[in-house]
């Protein structure tokens, strides 16, 4: 069945006509279009479905509660986990530093002046216990990247844990679980664009691995101190805002970059 086109006189541009035209050439004139049976039905399927799934959501959401670190879910989980009784102990301080990128030195921000940081390294089921200085003229944590773990240790200020300001000393303290080959930096602005990062490499000892040498590689395009901050290149790229976010961005730029400390600049 093929469709014909008319004009309209009112809109001045082509609509499809009310006559179909079947293989044999001869037209039917189509009525409007009613709402059937079927069309009935289908709706009040699917009102049916939006009023079971928004019952649903208002009933999940009734029912959330946030789980502090104290919750008797937290101890039975972290129970539950594979224990070897073996505690690693690690002290990091976050501070200004004068890093050597293959030649050429810039100021930014990294772990006890290295870069990358000096490796950690733990056996599934080990607790691990970081205690984190820092001498950073802005707050800052660390985020274990891609660590099952519990959530006052994750490193996100404001949501999870706290953040460590000037002068203050945290300590992250959790059961790994899982092997692989991991990092950590902090979840504050853009302070994982600095030197702020190190490798965390959780060995399984059942898997021994029959290498003769190993080799741990970080890779990073690097801009702070050479190129525009990365304080700067977020300006850049996100909309103007106003009030109290701007102005804490602002704040963190100027600690970040000569206020607080010759910070992102290129030495020679």
């Amino acid at each position: 069945m093929t469709y014909s086109s008319t004009p309209d006189p009112k809109a001045g541009v082509q609509r499809p006509a009310d006559t179909a035209t079947d293989a044999s050439g001869a037209g039917d004139t189509a009525s409007p279009r009613r709402l059937t049976r079927r069309t009935l039905l289908g709706l009040g399927g699917a009102a049916a479905a939006l009023a079971v799934a928004g019952g649903s959501a208002a009933w999940l959401f009734a029912r959330t509660r946030a789980v502090p670190p104290t919750d008797p879910a937290v101890a039975a989980t972290e129970q539950a986990r594979r224990h070897t009784g073996k505690v690693v102990t690690h002290s990091l301080r976050a501070e200004l530093a004068v890093l050597d990128l293959g030649g050429r030195e810039v100021r930014s921000w990294a772990y006890d002046g290295r870069l990358p940081g000096a490796p950690i390294r733990v056996e599934v089921g080990d607790e691990l216990r970081v205690s984190l200085s820092s001498d950073l003229p802005a707050p800052t944590t660390i985020h274990w990247h891609g660590i099952a773990l519990r959530n006052d240790m994750d490193g996100v200020p404001g949501l999870t844990t706290p953040q460590v300001e000037a002068g203050q000393v945290f300590e992250y303290a959790f059961t790994v679980p899982d092997p692989g080959t991991y990092w950590f930096h902090p979840h504050v602005g853009v302070q994982l664009d600095t030197g702020l990062y190190a490798p965390l490499i959780v060995d399984d000892p059942n898997e021994p691995g029959g290498y003769d040498d190993e080799a741990v590689l970080v890779l990073d395009d690097w801009t702070d101190g050479w190129g525009e901050s990365p304080d700067q290149i977020l300006e850049t790229a996100r909309p103007r805002r106003h009030g109290r976010h701007a102005r804490d961005g602002r704040h963190e730029r100027d600690a970040r970059h000569g206020r607080h400390g010759p910070h992102g600049n290129a030495i020679g």
